[in-house]
């Protein structure tokens, strides 16, 4: 890079990344440079500072006394912060006791972690030796040895200011906010992390902010976080994937998540992934057998089909309709060490399981988690064993969108419906397990419908 355009950069002056950042300014934390997305118009407030400088009260003493003095004082010495609270002075012959309170406020503000003591204790120092008299004798009476020790003590001391620089990235992302904007009364409540990727769903109220947001969520949790997106778009499509847009950070979107006991490469921007089914999935791996034959058909870049057969000894087949996910897919069961256990393979659901079928490869598992359209490939199983019948049937986990004030009825429902094309059927519906995964929004919630394929449905004459 020419050293004209490296000044342009470090002064801040936009730069083109990738075709959905429209602009970017150079975010510098921890010595490493990083391109964000920025619109100054839209975000007054995008840059942060991360250390904030404290002026505090602390006590000079003899290190004989100054553990004694540490614990007569109690919770008015500095706790739970980042710098230790007794400090070596320069020459190593005496210590500094750090109080928790300020001499002054900082430029930004009085922090929540310490305590701005009166006017009266700047303008005479003394008053506050007089004032942790006071403070320590709180609950005890004035004849107490420990409360004359420690005057004792005190006398010997003396008061003093110790400045540090105190760094804000360790506090929760809504204390951080609060304190930058004021006038904030929500925040987000959390986020997904898929990698080194952190993904958000700001509310329309938080959109000013996002990219302040995504500055301060990058700078808190970097090198672990090297991009944060926010989702403008509804997941959809047959490849499920959304639209997002990238606040801060790295452009490029391929990343590497572990999830039990295996790894993942992807495109966050091209295949579908939703680290919040973790716990699910390994609840429904947890289920299988060595002998179980596993097909998924909506195998994404194969979260379940992998560790069905690194952790379980699963025969698995993963499939999706995406050729990305695909890609990944064959990449990671190459990665994991699963080749002679899992075969990848890019076709319409219905067709790759009529294909295995077709081989007779009796799975003895079927995952189907798409939830806002798993239902219309149940038609599939219908007559599927007509002329198998002695062929095993599976245990079928359909995945599904359950509406309205009884989302398990309507998943339920919503599985027959797709089955035989009724909400009354004819079999005996007793051992279907209908079970909340997890809300998705206001009378909207990701089910999972657990049953056998029914014989009557699984021989049935094909229409």
């Amino acid at each position: 890079m020419p050293r004209w355009h490296r000044t342009l950069v470090f002064f801040g002056f936009p730069l083109y990344t990738r075709r959905h950042i429209k602009s970017s300014f150079l975010l510098i934390s921890k010595g490493r440079m990083t391109y964000c997305s920025y619109k100054p118009e839209s975000s007054p407030h995008n840059n942060f500072n991360v250390q904030v400088l404290l002026k505090l009260y602390s006590l000079s003493c003899e290190p004989k006394h100054c553990e004694e003095i540490r614990k007569l004082l109690g919770k008015h010495v500095l706790k739970g912060s980042q710098i230790k609270n007794i400090q070596v002075e320069e020459g190593g012959k005496r210590r500094k006791l750090l109080l928790r309170y300020l001499t002054e406020p900082p430029a930004e503000g009085i922090l929540e972690d310490f305590q701005q003591v009166s006017s009266e204790f700047i303008e005479k120092e003394k008053e506050l030796r007089e004032y942790l008299y006071r403070i320590v004798s709180e609950g005890t009476t004035e004849n107490s040895i420990g409360l004359q020790y420690l005057k004792q003590l005190l006398r010997n001391s003396e008061l003093e200011s110790y400045e540090f620089s105190y760094d804000i990235r360790k506090w929760p992302l809504n204390k951080i906010l609060r304190r930058l904007v004021p006038e904030l009364v929500s925040w987000p409540s959390s986020f997904e992390t898929v990698g080194s990727i952190i993904h958000l769903n700001l509310r329309d109220d938080l959109l000013p902010y996002k990219f302040l947001i995504g500055n301060i969520l990058l700078t808190k949790h970097y090198p672990r976080i090297k991009t944060v997106v926010n989702k403008t778009g509804e997941t959809s499509g047959p490849f499920r994937t959304f639209d997002m847009e990238v606040l801060c950070g790295d452009a490029n979107l391929i990343t590497e998540v572990k999830e039990n006991g295996c790894v993942y490469e992807l495109d966050y921007e091209r295949v579908y992934w939703n680290s919040k089914l973790e716990a699910e999935r390994r609840r429904v791996i947890e289920t299988f057998s060595s002998s179980d034959i596993i097909a998924d058909a909506f195998a994404g870049v194969g979260p379940f089909v992998i560790p069905a057969a690194k952790h379980k000894g699963c025969v698995a087949f993963g499939n999706d309709l995406n050729p990305i996910s695909t890609e990944y897919l064959s990449k990671n069961i190459r990665r994991n060490n699963v080749s002679n256990l899992v075969r990848a393979s890019c076709l319409d659901a219905c067709t790759f399981v009529k294909r295995l079928i077709d081989e007779e490869i009796f799975f003895t598992k079927l995952i189907m988690n798409y939830p806002s359209s798993s239902t219309e490939f149940l038609h599939v199983l219908k007559g599927l064993y007509k002329s198998r019948e002695n062929a095993p049937l599976p245990i079928v986990y359909c995945y599904i969108f359950g509406r309205g004030p009884d989302p398990f009825k309507d998943a339920l429902f919503s599985v027959f419906q797709g089955l035989v094309g009724t909400t009354s059927p004819a079999f005996d519906t007793s051992a279907f397990q209908v079970r909340l995964v997890r809300d998705v929004a206001p009378e909207k919630f990701h089910m999972l419908v657990e049953f056998e394929l029914p014989a009557q449905v699984a021989y049935a004459q094909k229409t």
